[in-house]
């Protein structure tokens, strides 16, 4: 893709991709044109349309949306009625925890009624209870619930 975007300014030519990897046309593309349901085209400069809300239109169901700040589209997921205390430095395996337990329905704060600690994607605690892997992290709550 960067060989593309480099012969595309170097050449002054523009290169046309089809892609379903919106997060991946959104970091390469100068210019987007998105198919909307219902078949409406939109085209325009990729930082417009992201700013304009347009991506948000991509779906019909209001159960996904798109997040201006990290350019990524997520699953909108009812709240959990079962909260977790989350405990991790680490921003990397704290977003994909915290991504396991929201898509589980876990709510998390600071104020869970069980403590989860994860100092790594294979040392993970729960309520005490250690874990190896992000699947046990969850049969463990499932004990502690």
């Amino acid at each position: 893709m960067q060989l593309l975007h480099r012969l595309a300014y170097n050449e002054g030519k523009a290169i046309l991709l089809s892609s379903h990897d919106v997060s991946l046309s959104l970091s390469l593309s100068d210019r987007l044109w998105l198919l909307l349901p219902g078949g409406v085209i939109v085209d325009g400069q990729t930082e417009d349309l992201v700013l304009s809300g347009r991506l948000d239109e991509l779906f019909l169901s209001r159960s996904v949306t798109f997040d201006m700040l990290t350019g990524e589209f997520a699953a909108v997921l009812p709240a959990g009625h079962r909260s977790v205390a989350l405990r991790c430095s680490d921003p990397s395996l704290s977003h994909w925890a915290t991504n396991a337990l929201l898509r589980s329905g876990y709510a998390v704060g600071d104020d869970g009624k069980v403590e989860v600690s994860v100092v790594s994607a294979t040392d993970i605690s729960v309520g005490g209870r250690r874990c190896s892997s992000f699947a046990g992290m969850l049969g463990a709550l499932e004990v502690e619930s």
